[in-house]
C-alpha cells in the first residue's frame, strides 16, 4: 500500500466511525477534522472501490472500513522493505489523519469500536516507527524509547488541544517539538476545496499560496514543466509523456496518474491528455514564470480515458520585487479545477486532497528544486526555439501538422496576446502586492481599469495594423 493510500485510510476512518456508529457525537467529531464528511458519509469506500475495485491483491473486493493499524503497518514496511519515508506534505497529512482519529477514540466513547486503536499496546512499535519517520528521522530503538516515554503527552495534546482543523496551525509547532512533525512539514498548509460549477460541470477547485526562503524561481523553473512531473512525484504521478507542439503555440502532455505503487492491472489509471502554456516575465520590477494548462482540445482527446472531464489549472511563480531570480525567496499561487467521471463531488474533494492536488508545490516542487535528482535529465523551462508541432519526444506519429506561417493572423494574435498578457499581469502582482501590503488605494485601482480599457479599446486596430505589414520568418 502506498503512503498516499495511507493518507486515505487515516482520514477514511472518521467516515468508518459515522457508518458504524451513527452516534451523533462522532458525526461532530468527524465534521470538525473534514467539514462536511458526515453528510457525505461512504466517501472512503466510494474512493476504494474506484482506484482499487478488486482489492489490493487484485483478487478480492474493495475495502469497506478504514482501519489506522493498516496505515502504520503499510508506512513502516515501506521503510523496512524500500528505505521509503513519507515526503514532508505527506507527513503533515498523515499525521493530521492519525491526530484526528487519536482525537476520537480518547473523547467519544464506541462500543463496538469501528477499527482497531492505533494506541494499543500491541501498535506501540508501530506508532512509534511512524512518528520517527514523519519527524525525518530512522526508528531505531533510541528513537522507539523517546516516543514510548512521550505518548502520554503526545496523546494528551491531540485530545484535549486538537478539536478541529482550526487548530492544527496551534499544535503544529508543539509536534515539531515532540520530534514527530519536521519545520517544513509543520508548514504545509491545510487543504482548501470548493465545490463549483466549471463550463456547466460540477467541479472541484483548489487554491494554494506558498512560498519558500530555500529556493529560487529559477531552481523552481528548472524542474516545473509537466513532462518533469513523473520524476518530482511518482507515487502519483506515474507517467508524462510529451505529445508535442500544438499549431497554436500550446503543448500537449499525456498524463497518466494513480496509485503508482500498484500495478495497473490491480490499481487502474487516469489518463488524460493535456495542453500547457509556458509564459516568462523579465522586469521591469520583477521576475516571474506562469504555467498554464487544461484538457487538450478538441475533448475528448481519443488517447485519453474520458475519466478526467474538467482538468484546468495554473502555477504561477515570482520573485520578490526587485529580486533576483537566481536567490531565495521564490512566490507561488496554485490553483486546480478537476472532474473525475464515477465520483461524488465531496468525494473528489477528499480525493484530490488526500492524493496530491491541494499542496503540489510544497513536495513536487520545492522539493525537487532543493534537491534534484542526479539522475533525471529534467525538461529545462526554455523551450527549443526552432521546434515544430507534431514534433518532440513521443509524437503523435502520422504526418506532422502544418505550422502557421510567419505572417498569419493566428501567429500574430498569439505574440499579441502573449505580450497583453504579460504587461498586465506585471501590474497585477504590482495591485496584489500593494494590497496584501494594506497600500492598495481607489486610485490605484481606478488607474489600473482605465489601462485595461485602453487596451480593449486599442489593441484590435493594433492587430489589423500589423496584420498588414510584412514580417520575416518566424516573426
Amino acid at each position: 500500500m502506498s503512503t498516499l493510500r495511507a493518507i486515505l485510510e487515516f482520514q477514511g476512518c472518521l467516515d468508518t466511525a459515522v457508518l458504524v456508529t451513527q452516534d451523533p457525537r462522532v458525526m461532530e467529531t468527524a465534521d470538525a477534522f473534514l467539514p462536511g464528511t458526515s453528510a457525505n458519509a461512504q466517501w472512503y469506500q466510494e474512493i476504494e472501490a474506484f482506484m482499487l475495485p478488486r482489492g489490493a491483491d487484485g483478487e478480492s473486493e474493495p475495502r469497506i472500513n478504514a482501519d489506522p493499524i493498516e496505515a502504520l503497518t503499510e508506512i513502516q514496511s515501506d521503510w523496512v522493505e524500500h528505505q521509503l519515508r513519507p515526503t514532508v506534505t505527506q507527513s503533515s497529512r498523515l499525521i493530521y489523519g492519525l491526530g484526528a482519529v487519536i482525537h476520537l477514540t480518547r473523547t467519544v466513547p464506541m462500543d463496538p469500536m469501528p477499527f482497531r486503536s492505533p494506541l494499543a499496546d500491541d501498535a506501540r512499535e508501530l506508532l512509534t516507527d511512524v512518528f520517527a519517520l514523519t519527524g525525518g528521522q530512522e526508528p531505531t530503538e533510541g528513537t522507539r524509547a523517546f516516543y514510548v516515554e512521550q505518548l502520554d503527552a503526545i496523546e494528551a495534546l491531540f485530545a484535549n488541544e486538537f478539536n478541529g482543523w482550526q487548530d492544527w496551525y496551534r499544535i503544529a509547532p508543539q509536534l515539531v517539538g515532540f520530534r514527530i512533525l519536521t519545520l517544513d512539514a509543520a508548514s504545509v498548509p491545510l487543504c482548501n476545496a470548493a465545490v463549483i460549477t466549471y463550463k456547466g460541470i460540477e467541479s472541484v477547485v483548489i487554491d494554494a499560496e506558498l512560498s519558500s526562503n530555500d529556493v529560487s524561481l529559477n531552481a523552481l523553473k528548472a524542474v516545473v514543466d509537466p513532462r518533469n512531473w513523473h520524476a518530482d512525484s511518482p507515487s502519483f504521478f506515474c507517467s508524462m509523456v510529451y505529445k508535442g507542439l500544438r499549431p497554436d503555440g500550446w503543448r500537449r502532455v499525456l498524463e497518466t496518474v494513480g496509485l503508482c505503487s500498484f500495478s495497473p492491472k490491480i490499481s487502474p489509471r487516469l489518463v488524460t491528455m493535456l495542453k500547457f502554456y509556458k509564459t516568462t516575465i523579465n522586469g521591469p520590477s520583477k521576475y516571474a514564470a506562469l504555467l498554464d494548462y487544461d484538457l487538450n482540445d478538441p475533448v475528448p482527446d481519443p488517447q485519453g480515458d474520458g475519466k478526467i472531464t474538467v482538468d484546468n489549472g495554473y502555477i504561477n511563480m515570482w520573485t520578490a520585487e526587485y529580486g533576483d531570480p537566481n536567490q531565495p525567496p521564490v512566490f507561488v499561487r496554485v490553483r486546480k479545477v478537476c472532474h473525475i467521471e464515477g465520483l461524488r463531488p465531496y468525494t473528489m474533494k477528499r480525493f484530490v486532497c488526500a492524493m496530491w492536488y491541494g499542496y503540489v508545490v510544497e513536495d513536487m516542487l520545492f522539493g525537487s528544486a532543493k534537491y534534484p535528482d542526479p539522475n533525471v535529465s529534467y525538461t529545462p523551462w526554455d523551450d527549443p526555439p526552432k521546434e515544430q508541432p507534431g514534433q518532440g519526444q513521443g509524437g503523435t506519429g502520422g504526418t506532422p501538422q502544418k505550422a502557421p506561417s510567419g505572417n498569419s493572423a493566428a501567429s500574430t494574435a498569439i505574440s499579441m496576446v502573449a505580450q497583453c498578457v504579460q504587461e498586465l499581469t506585471v501590474k497585477q502582482f504590482d495591485l496584489a502586492d500593494k494590497w496584501l501590503s494594506g497600500q492598495l488605494t481607489a486610485a490605484d485601482l481606478a488607474e489600473y481599469s482605465a489601462e485595461v480599457g485602453a487596451r480593449i479599446a486599442s489593441d484590435p486596430w493594433k492587430f489589423i495594423q500589423a496584420i498588414t505589414q510584412p514580417k520575416g520568418g518566424g516573426k
